[in-house]
Order: C-alpha cells, then structure tokens, then sequence
C-alpha cells in the first residue's frame, strides 16, 4: 500500500493539510488490484462538504469527501469535463455526468487542467 500512498501525496497541492495522509491511505484503500491511478487533486467542493479528495482510476473517479462520504462515478458515465480560472487566481474543474456536476476549485490552475485531461484520457479510452 505505501508504493501507492507516497505517489499520491506527491501530487497534492502544497500546502498539504495534516489530515491528506489518513484520506489518501483511506482512498488507495477503496482502490481494487491492478486499477492504476492517473491523477489525484483536491480542491474545495460546496456540493461535499467541503474539501474533496478525487482521483481519477483506468475506470473511474473515485473520492472521499469532508464528511468521510465516499464518492466513485464510472469513467463510462462522464459526458464532458471543463476547466476555469487562471494561473493568478487559481483554477477549478467540473465533471459533468447523467446524474450531475461534480465541480471542485481552489486548487492549481496547472493541476486543475492536468487532472481534466486525465479523466478525458480515460473517457476516450473506454469508446
């Protein structure tokens, strides 16, 4: 398990908060053998409870929420992904699916972009 953990608190936006290593091992927890992890951000989500950590799988978006909920949305149910802001003010990323808009900000502009194109990249995989 920490050849997972130490990868994915590497690409957490610093400043890191004490409680990402206990979420993070709690995520690569919810993980199934063999279902490699693309891209990991956190941002703060209204939706959530506030700070939402979201991965994105070979399959999946999978989460854990402020209030310890967990979150997963298969890859296959993604219609598009957005992006907002700018390198000054920050950045933010939507997910749009059937059931909803998963929408997360104060984070990165760069990781925001980044962790849209690793869901896009894993839509297109599965068509």
């Amino acid at each position: 398990m920490a050849d997972v953990i130490a990868p994915l608190l590497d690409t957490l936006p610093v400043p890191r908060q004490p409680e990402d290593r206990a979420r993070v091992r709690r995520l690569a927890g919810l993980l199934v053998p063999g279902e490699p992890v693309r891209a990991v951000t956190t941002g703060r989500s209204d939706d959530h409870s506030g700070t939402l950590l979201l991965a994105v799988t070979d399959r999946r978006l999978v989460g854990i929420a402020g209030d310890d909920r967990v979150l997963t949305v298969p890859l296959a149910e993604v219609a598009y992904v957005a992006t907002s802001g700018d390198s000054r003010a920050g950045g933010a990323v939507a997910v749009h699916g059937p059931s909803g808009t998963l929408r997360l900000a104060d984070m990165p502009f760069r990781q925001a972009q980044d962790f849209a194109a690793a869901v896009r990249a894993g839509v297109l995989a599965l068509a």
